[in-house]
């Protein structure tokens, strides 16, 4: 038996998620909508954005997007909202369509760069305080080991001392 399952997302979350990318609501709204409890809807990173079946679809909706305009769903929306920046109607600008359109790609952007930002934070933050504190102890342990301990050829020996913590 395989350790590893296929994960698929629920109806909810699909109906959220195209909620979401039409521009018809709020994440939160969008949650209620799709039949979230408003409790869940208080906490949408957790109890949408967070969630395997979501990655999973939006990385089928990515997929599919390549196959049909060879570019991924963010570029393709980006594409869509850009063209809609000039939008027309009888060779008038139509405003409404482009503060519309104005806003949509804002809100991409502005989540696109959230991602980017919360993934960048992550990875910078992954060790606890005490995990750093150990760490900077250890090493002031070596440093402070290595200038009292030369080898025979007057380098510093590379080894690590026991702390005592």
């Amino acid at each position: 038996m395989s350790d590893t399952y296929e994960v698929k997302p629920t109806e909810k979350q699909v109906k959220a998620i195209h909620a979401i990318v039409a521009g018809e609501a709020n994440v939160g709204k969008a949650m209620r909508d799709a039949g979230y409890s408003a409790k869940s809807s208080e906490n949408p990173k957790q109890n949408l954005m967070d969630r395997r079946g979501v990655h999973e679809y939006l990385d089928t909706l990515d997929a599919k997007a390549q196959r049909l305009f060879h570019m991924s769903a963010l570029d393709k929306a980006l594409d869509v909202y850009l063209k809609a920046l000039q939008a027309e109607s009888d060779g008038v600008p139509d405003h409404k369509v482009r503060l519309m359109a104005a806003d949509r790609l804002v809100a991409i952007l502005l989540a696109a760069k959230q991602r980017e930002t919360e993934a960048t934070d992550k990875n910078a933050l992954s060790y606890t305080f005490e995990e750093r504190q150990s760490f900077n102890d250890k090493f002031r342990d070596f440093l402070r080991y290595q200038q009292y301990h030369p080898t025979n050829d007057g380098k510093a020996e590379a080894q690590l001392p026991v702390s005592k913590n």
